[in-house]
């Protein structure tokens, strides 16, 4: 049955790329990829259509999380992005997205965690969390 399916999508994907329908004969090798477990080439054949989301899913699947985060990122799905960037541990990165997406609460803590007290401060602020925010700053002056 699988390799009766495979020659099938094997010869759709030939026909279509003589038809001049890549795009459509990507899609079809990406999911093949996919339903092989080569997370890798199906993530390439996606950005090969522009389809960063997806991408960004293939490269997560494959433990590739900075390039998630990325690709993430460039599809403008900011929490996504930030969640993958915090697993690669690339917490600046993380806090930028979360910021992105509007989780401000997140993004100061994090900022917090990297002793980045301006930006943490301008975000408490913004969440109006004042009393956190003059706490930094004293903090801040006392180690000055």
């Amino acid at each position: 049955f699988c390799y009766e399916q495979c020659d099938e999508k094997d010869e759709m994907i030939r026909l279509l790329t003589h038809l001049n329908q890549s795009d459509k004969a990507t899609r079809l090798m990406a999911e093949r990829s996919e339903q092989s477990g080569d997370h890798i080439t199906a993530a390439k054949l996606a950005l090969k259509n522009r389809d960063y989301a997806k991408a960004a899913d293939y490269y997560e699947q494959a433990g590739e999380y900075k390039l998630a985060g990325a690709n993430y990122e460039r599809s403008q799905a900011f929490l996504l992005a930030a969640e993958a960037y915090f697993k690669a541990d690339d917490i600046e990165k993380a806090a930028g997205m979360y910021k992105a997406a509007g989780n401000f609460d997140t993004a100061a803590q994090l900022y917090e965690q990297l002793n980045l007290i301006d930006q943490a401060v301008k975000l408490h602020a913004q969440t109006q969390n004042y009393i956190r925010a003059a706490e930094l700053l004293l903090e801040k002056q006392r180690t000055f």
